[in-house]
């Protein structure tokens, strides 16, 4: 009995299926609503003792609901399966995730937004990672990254000219914002979600509001978002092109990847899942991507002439004046101020990401204590170390101290524009 309603809910997906197909939504939509009723009662005809049985249909009957539109039935249906016995651990999870969203989606509305329907689920693991737990310091870093690497998706979907040194505009300021669920169980995992302001849905409509092109699909943000994140962790230079034709955004969209690869000290890996499409997507982000990178950020620099001599130059990043081009390294009282080379794409979100934390430099000595660097990338604790260890023995002056754990939450670091002394151009 329980496999010819589970059957039945398969034929009527399949009729669903083709009515979309022919622009008949809301004959489709019913027809999710019976599939669903369907999989609810194949769930209590089957025998408690078939386990993953019912959490499939389970699963499933919650799914249609959704899909068919009606989120108070799928709402009532997945507490009555998490009320039932012969439901494994992994589905209960499940709807506590669904349960979890609808709420969410319901609060967004309340407030005249919209979620879409990509959700990344994000999952950090290291040495101090605990099962719920992490460092509030990293996390928050970590979560700043990812949303500075959102807002720039965002912002080129939607036709925007890239930012180097300007605020975030109000209209893509109002248009979007994301949502992070709380903590789950199991390493230490959150997800994200896109909401959307409802008066802004016109963002979307296909018009050409102020000269610039716009995103005709919300979930082409999380499409985007994830297809260049892969992209540029495969070293895959052809798809990246394909999908990001300009190089000054690639070139950005290729540095705040690069932010967001961990040092495998503290953090050994972030695994991220597109979920909401029909087939879910993975991607993790580890310490090898880290070179390959690094030769793909070196390989977007101008040619410099062979006579130069690079050197490189690693230090605890502690202040950025865009206005001046410079980088400052070190404590207060040994700080050193870094020039930025008149090529060099100084994009605020990009040098932001990497402040209180360790980089390295490549690019030339001027005389005395002065540098100009033509590139800057995240660099391990223990490159630091390692680096200060070789200057202080060699007796050079490029060795920079800097603490050996994160910065104190109570000094925290802002990112400076124009107000910090300049120091005198080599």
């Amino acid at each position: 009995m329980a496999m010819q309603m589970h059957h039945r809910a398969e034929e009527l997906m399949a009729q669903a299926d083709a009515l979309f197909l022919r622009g008949d939504g809301g004959g489709a939509s019913s027809l999710l609503a019976q599939a669903a009723q369907c999989e609810v009662d194949a769930f209590f005809a089957a025998p408690i003792e078939k386990v993953r049985t019912r959490g499939i249909l389970a699963a499933s009957a919650v799914s249609l609901f959704r899909q068919a539109g009606m989120p108070i039935q799928a709402e009532r249906v997945a507490h009555r399966f998490l009320a039932e016995e012969g439901v494994p651990d992994e589905t209960r999870a499940g709807l506590e995730d669904a349960l979890n969203d609808m709420r969410a989606e319901q609060i967004e509305q309340a407030q005249g937004r919209t979620l879409t329907p990509d959700r990344f689920e994000w999952s950090l693991k290291g040495n101090s990672i605990g099962i719920g737990t992490a460092p509030m310091a990293l996390v928050s870093h970590k979560i700043d990254q990812i949303q500075k690497y959102a807002t720039r998706v965002v912002e080129y979907v939607s036709g925007e000219p890239l930012r180097t040194q300007q605020p975030l505009s109000d209209r893509v300021r109002d248009s979007m914002s994301l949502l992070m669920s709380q903590p789950m169980a199991g390493s230490f995992r959150f997800a994200l979600r896109l909401s959307v302001k409802d008066e802004q849905m016109q963002m979307f409509d296909g018009s050409k509001p102020d000269g610039h092109q716009v995103v005709r699909d919300p979930s082409e943000v999380g499409t985007k978002f994830f297809a260049v994140l892969q992209a540029v962790l495969d070293d895959d230079q052809t798809t990246l092109e394909a999908k990001v034709p300009e190089a000054d955004y690639r070139e950005t969209f290729v540095h705040l990847v690069r932010n967001m690869i961990p040092d495998g000290r503290e953090l050994a890996s972030m695994q991220v899942t597109r979920l909401g499409i029909d087939n879910p997507s993975i991607a993790e982000l580890t310490p090898k991507h880290r070179a390959p990178i690094d030769k793909r950020i070196k390989s977007l620099r101008p040619t410099r002439a062979k006579s130069i001599a690079e050197h490189e130059l690693v230090g605890l990043l502690r202040a950025v004046d865009l206005n001046s081009r410079t980088v400052k390294l070190g404590p207060p009282r040994h700080q050193r101020v870094c020039h930025a080379e008149d090529d060099f794409l100084m994009v605020a979100d990009v040098l932001e990401g990497m402040l209180d934390d360790p980089v390295r430099l490549t690019g030339r000595p001027t005389g005395g204590t002065g540098f100009k660097f033509s590139m800057i990338v995240p660099a391990s604790r223990d490159e630091l170390e390692e680096y200060q260890q070789a200057h202080e023995r060699d007796g050079g002056r490029l060795a920079l101290e800097a603490p050996r754990s994160l910065p104190s939450p109570d000094q925290p670091l802002m990112l400076r524009s124009g107000e910090d002394e300049e120091a005198p151009d080599d």
